[in-house]
């Protein structure tokens, strides 16, 4: 049936798009969901099985893994021991860190998300944040932040509070100055 909610096993979610976990069969919403504690056996089998691959297709045996080790930051940062020639090679290159395009880039950024946002109705964003398990309730959506930002949301709501409500301007007025 189209539109039928079923439970999300490790949530208990009610949700029209679940996903089946191929070695259980169980329901689950998210991804937060399939690395869920309660799920760990097949979130466990999932990542050894992947890590097997990878290395099985790079053809890893123990004799190469030591030559093919990276590099200490330290080794990598020193420009005497020759391992990172290529960063920084050329006498009159622009720094890799350079930030003279930075000023552009961020109004680029301040643009698209703008423009993304005016764009974005109401159940996108609770689709969006119903991927990521996380509930449209202002409780459920707070319980996601850490403290910093915590922080930063109360300060932000307390400077939309103070300028839509006038906490700013004060209602004790100053004595007017009287000569004598």
């Amino acid at each position: 049936m189209v539109g039928t909610r079923s439970q999300c096993t490790f949530c208990s979610q009610l949700k029209t798009d679940l996903y089946l976990c191929p070695r259980c069969e169980q329901n689950y919403c998210s991804s937060r969901c399939y690395r869920s504690e309660k799920h760990h056996e097949c979130w466990e089998d999932f990542c050894r099985r992947h890590v097997e691959e990878d290395l099985k297709g790079r053809g890893h045996d123990r004799d190469s893994s030591f030559t093919s080790r990276p590099l200490a930051f330290e080794q990598f940062m020193d420009p005497d021991s020759g391992q990172n020639a290529e960063v920084g090679s050329e006498e009159n290159a622009e720094p890799v860190d350079s930030d003279d395009e930075e000023v552009d880039y961020l109004e680029k950024v301040t643009e698209t998300t703008l423009a993304e946002f005016e764009s974005t109705d109401e159940s996108e964003v609770e689709r969006r944040l119903a991927t990521m398990g996380i509930g449209t309730e202002p409780e459920q959506l707070y319980a996601v932040l850490n403290d910093s930002e915590k922080v930063a949301f109360a300060r932000l709501a307390d400077r939309i509070c103070s300028t839509e409500f006038g906490y700013e301007s004060s209602v004790f007025r100053s004595k007017p100055n009287v000569d004598k």
